[in-house]
């Protein structure tokens, strides 16, 4: 968790800094892939699908630390991730 300097960081992220941008990558990056690992084999290539998602989505974020993971790392069951057929898990929400 990045902690006190998340909103900081989150506005320097959303204003095209790239080191914050890395911080919250690097933060959040092994949970994801973590996540990801559970429902689908192809892991990583849908955490890079994932971060593309949040690059395009970021300007337009609101919230915290705790809202910013959960945006990312949704809950089982919530829609955000499905599996059809054979493929990879894939995003099925707008993100903000």
């Amino acid at each position: 968790m990045i902690g006190a300097a998340f909103s900081i960081t989150l506005a320097s992220a959303q204003g095209g800094d790239e080191t914050a941008f890395a911080c919250l990558f690097r933060d959040l990056q092994p949970a994801l892939l973590r996540y990801l690992q559970v429902i689908t084999p192809e892991a990583e290539d849908v955490a890079g699908d994932t971060w593309l998602q949040v690059v395009k989505g970021l300007p337009g974020f609101r919230g915290g630390e705790e809202a910013f993971r959960a945006w990312l790392l949704p809950s089982p069951g919530t829609g955000r991730w499905t599996r059809a057929g054979p493929g990879p898990a894939v995003p099925t929400c707008r993100w903000p």
